[in-house]
């Protein structure tokens, strides 16, 4: 959505750092609505089915990056 991508780059242009949520799958897929580049980016949280590849691309960067696991509500399995 075109209108979504413009109001989060005023979004990123007031923000002081920026933290993005990322979901592995999406790494590598084109779309027309880009909003920020990575270099904007203060930190990168990310979904443990990271490819080897895209953790040492992503790892270059100058954002300090977390890769998450699943983990459950209240620590009970």
């Amino acid at each position: 959505d075109i209108h979504e991508a413009q109001l989060k780059r005023k979004m990123l242009a007031a923000a002081n750092s920026v933290v993005a949520l990322i979901d592995a799958s999406k790494l590598g897929k084109v779309d027309l609505t880009l909003f920020a580049r990575l270099d904007q980016i203060s930190r990168l949280y990310i979904d443990d089915a990271l490819t080897p590849d895209w953790r040492a691309a992503l790892q270059r960067l100058a954002a300090p990056l977390t890769i998450c696991g699943d983990t459950t509500v209240g620590g009970q399995a």
